[in-house]
């Protein structure tokens, strides 16, 4: 085995280990966390959570692990909350660049697919990844459009981060003002589809960032919503602030009405162990920003 391999734990290590990291167990029984290592999280994902909490002079966490369980699930619930923004957005920007392509009489939408992938490092065979075979070749029904692509199949077979890359081209090319914070944002909301998508924590790494800075209009953004510099030095809330505007601009009232209800709900729900929280200054610092965000998203929508 090699040096840097860690045994495999059972559920009575696991405890051992989070006992000896500080992790209390008051409010909840050694045995009631072992069900919940068996059945509602894993102990490398929890585990991960306890990094934005400072340990003490002698090397202790000293958090519940109630808390700890709880800080998952709302990581959990977080990114299905935000998941659905993020396709609403998609689905609402590709209806709105279609639109502009079709009605833009100097685009025959064939000549800005081979501008996007000659001169943006696009790739034709990553865009069609979806329906090219094992062997190679091209689902038949796909085949037709291979060697001369339109944009109206190159969207539905673009991957987010492909989406991303194309929507900050066509912002550029077209200079259109009303795909300007499209064009500006979309790459911090790909950041949150991809943790959504891939079950990867939003709420790790909380500490803002040293010598960080960031663009001008998203720091004008932030303080029409009382948000401080300091808050954009943490990655999380860069990311969820922009995808919050990207949501508010481009999608439409009943869908916003919806994720309304969506982004309240977590925020009451958070609150079942924010006592917890309030003594942790990045976990505090973080979810009264959200909350700053989520209130003034649903105040303007």
């Amino acid at each position: 085995m090699s040096s840097t391999r860690k045994p495999k734990l059972d559920y009575e290590e696991q405890i051992k280990k989070l006992k000896s990291l500080g992790i209390l167990f008051n409010e909840i029984t050694e045995e009631e966390a072992k069900e919940i290592l068996k059945n509602n999280t894993y102990f490398f994902k929890l585990i991960s959570f306890r990094k934005n909490i400072k340990k003490d002079s002698s090397g202790n966490y000293n958090f519940e692990f109630s808390a700890l369980s709880d800080f998952a699930t709302l990581d959990m619930r977080l990114r299905y909350t935000l998941l659905p923004m993020c396709l609403d957005i998609e689905h609402s920007l590709k209806t709105d660049i279609l639109k502009k392509i079709t009605d833009d009489v100097n685009e025959d939408g064939y000549t800005i697919v081979q501008d996007f992938i000659n001169n943006h490092n696009g790739d034709l065979e990553k865009i069609f990844s979806s329906v090219i075979k094992r062997d190679g070749t091209v689902i038949p029904s796909f085949q037709k459009y291979y060697d001369d692509p339109p944009i109206w199949v190159c969207l539905e077979l673009m991957t987010f981060g492909q989406f991303s890359a194309f929507v900050e081209f066509y912002s550029e090319r077209t200079n259109d003002s009303e795909l300007r914070k499209a064009g500006k944002f979309i790459k911090f909301a790909k950041n949150i589809r991809n943790r959504c998508a891939h079950s990867q924590p939003i709420l790790l790494n909380l500490n803002p960032r040293k010598n960080f800075t960031v663009e001008r209009e998203l720091k004008k953004i932030s303080r029409k919503q009382r948000l401080s510099d300091k808050n954009l030095k943490v990655l999380a809330i860069i990311d969820i602030l922009a995808l919050l505007v990207l949501h508010s601009k481009y999608c439409s009232k009943g869908i916003k009405d919806n994720r309304k209800n969506d982004l309240l709900t977590f925020k009451q729900r958070k609150n079942r162990y924010f006592h917890h929280y309030r003594n942790v200054p990045s976990l505090s610092f973080f979810f009264l920003s959200l909350n700053k965000m989520i209130d003034y998203y649903v105040q303007n929508n």
